[in-house]
């Protein structure tokens, strides 16, 4: 297995452990959340150039919709973390009411980024099926 391909395979059991946040306690929920940025800037590292590409090409319909879910994908992790960690037992019990923000509300908002940040990794990976196949095969016959 290629280090690309464990990564991935990283990120996205990183992922499903967060989205099954019911069945584990809750400060393995905050941890996991901290460390899925680790896993998060070492792929986009590995993307770099997709980055830098982005100001080259041509822009037909599939890059478009490409470039959109990607980026879509980028921000939602980035807002989930942040309200994450807005909403955590640390910010809580840490500032109390003192926070200058309705810990209520920011849940509910992590809530909402959660679940559609389950919708744009599963159009990621979606997008990327071709590579994820050509993984898993060639990742099987060795």
């Amino acid at each position: 297995m290629n280090r690309r391909m464990l990564l991935n395979t990283i990120l996205l059991g990183l992922f499903l452990f967060l989205f099954g946040f019911k069945l584990f306690p809750r400060p393995w929920h905050q941890i996991a959340g901290v460390l899925v940025l680790l896993p998060v800037l070492i792929h986009a590292i590995n993307n770099r150039r997709w980055f830098s590409a982005l100001k080259r090409g041509r822009w037909n319909r599939k890059r478009r919709l490409w470039t959109t879910a990607n980026l879509a994908l980028l921000a939602g992790v980035l807002f989930t973390v942040f309200t994450g960690f807005l909403c955590s037992d640390y910010m809580t019990t840490s500032y109390g009411s003192t926070l200058p923000y309705n810990a209520h509300l920011i849940s509910r908002l992590h809530k909402l980024f959660a679940k559609i940040l389950l919708l744009l990794i599963a159009i990621h990976v979606f997008l990327h099926r071709k590579a994820f196949y050509s993984w898993i095969r060639h990742g099987l016959q060795r």
